[in-house]
């Protein structure tokens, strides 16, 4: 059994200005990693394409991406698979090849070709009413280790922007993002962000018209990245059977808006078509929703209006669809059909009766699903 590995590394290219180029390693130490040039602002890493042999082989090719200790696999090739379009890209700026025959069977063996590329991210980007998307650099395939990445959206004058996190995926507290709701570094943060789509919000408002987004990588688990879609205003669309709403920055759960600001709730897609379920104008400062509103057509359409002379803390809503019908035998005795947010319903079986799980009583509440506890009789 013979093992062959092979390492490459990035070296500066003293012939050809700013640029660097792969090489094979030698050396069997993990020393070598690109180091960026004082006056150069790319990072580099290593890509290999690989180029399909005329020949089968019945050895296997394992593309490893990182440091041996902490390497990743990219790939095992083994056989005569089609590479004409292949190609497979390293998330740090070390590569490692393992090359592994038998005895048995002897064949022409593989071909590839590698290079650097440079990793680019960050910039200015200009918010339109109509969405546009901001992804992390080669998503989704992973991303590269040891980036810092500065991104600023910027809206039209008088307009706030709104984000939707469509994806994210990032090693847990290693890798994340902050989002500011300003251009600086100093400005106050209204976001920060990893691990994945669950422990993330899924919308986040500023209150001015630029957001300034900060992506740290760190030289460990690369993973899918992650995919914004922003655009300028406030106008957002939540499909969910439950969740939370709220205003611009907020960090009917908590109410405070100024006396001349107002939200205002439809049952319905529109306020020409919907019923409004608000009082007057709609709620503020003086007049706080103090029961739960229903929608008895499955939509519910949000208007928060506010002017630029007085502000306030903002409010923060919970939504929930109605929890579905419940099953619960013959005989038993319900205190309530009601299904809503927030009821609570008892169940009760006939003196001498239990239920299947050997309780005679329980009690259930809908909080965007069913909560139960069980009670017997004494």
């Amino acid at each position: 059994m013979e093992n062959v590995e092979v390492r490459f590394r990035c070296v500066r290219d003293g012939n050809v200005g700013d640029r660097f180029r792969c090489v094979r390693d030698e050396d069997v130490e993990d020393k070598f990693r690109c180091v960026r040039d004082e006056d150069v602002e790319d990072r580099f890493r290593c890509s290999l394409i690989s180029t399909p042999s005329p020949a089968s082989t019945q050895s296997k090719s394992k593309l490893v991406a990182g440091r041996k200790k902490k390497s990743v696999s990219l790939v095992t090739l083994s056989g005569n698979p089609d590479l004409s379009s292949m190609s497979y890209t390293t998330a740090s700026n070390l590569m490692i090849i393992k090359f592994r025959t038998d005895a048995s069977v002897e064949k022409k063996g593989f071909r590839a070709s590698w290079k650097t590329e440079p990793v680019r991210c960050g910039g200015e980007l200009f918010a339109q009413p109509n969405a546009q998307v901001l992804t992390s650099a080669t998503y989704p395939q992973p991303y590269p280790g040891g980036l810092e990445c500065l991104y600023v959206l910027t809206a039209p004058p008088g307009k706030i922007l709104t984000l939707e996190i469509v994806d994210i995926d990032l090693e847990p507290d290693k890798d994340f993002i902050h989002i500011r709701d300003g251009a600086s570094p100093s400005d106050p943060l209204l976001a920060k962000m990893t691990g994945g789509v669950e422990d993330n919000p899924k919308f986040i408002l500023s209150t001015t018209n630029r957001v300034y987004i900060y992506f740290h990588s760190s030289f460990g688990d690369s993973r899918r990245g992650f995919a914004i879609r922003f655009r300028a205003g406030c106008e957002i669309e939540v499909v969910a059977l439950a969740g939370n709403l709220s205003s611009p920055a907020y960090g009917f759960d908590s109410f405070k808006v100024a006396g001349d600001d107002y939200v205002q709730v439809y049952d319905g897609v529109s306020p020409d078509s919907g019923v409004p379920l608000h009082p007057g104008s709609g709620f503020n400062g003086l007049s706080k929703p103090s029961i739960t509103l229903t929608s008895s057509s499955g939509n519910l359409l949000v208007l928060f209006s506010s002017n630029p002379v007085n502000t306030a803390k903002g409010w923060k809503a919970s939504f929930s669809a109605d929890c579905p019908q419940i099953s619960v035998g013959k005989g038993a005795i319900a205190s309530s059909r009601e299904r809503t947010f927030g009821a609570k319903l008892k169940y009760t079986c006939p003196i001498g009766q239990e239920f299947s799980t050997g309780i005679a009583e329980m009690e259930i509440e809908c909080m965007q699903k069913w909560a139960m506890e069980y009670y017997t009789y004494s």
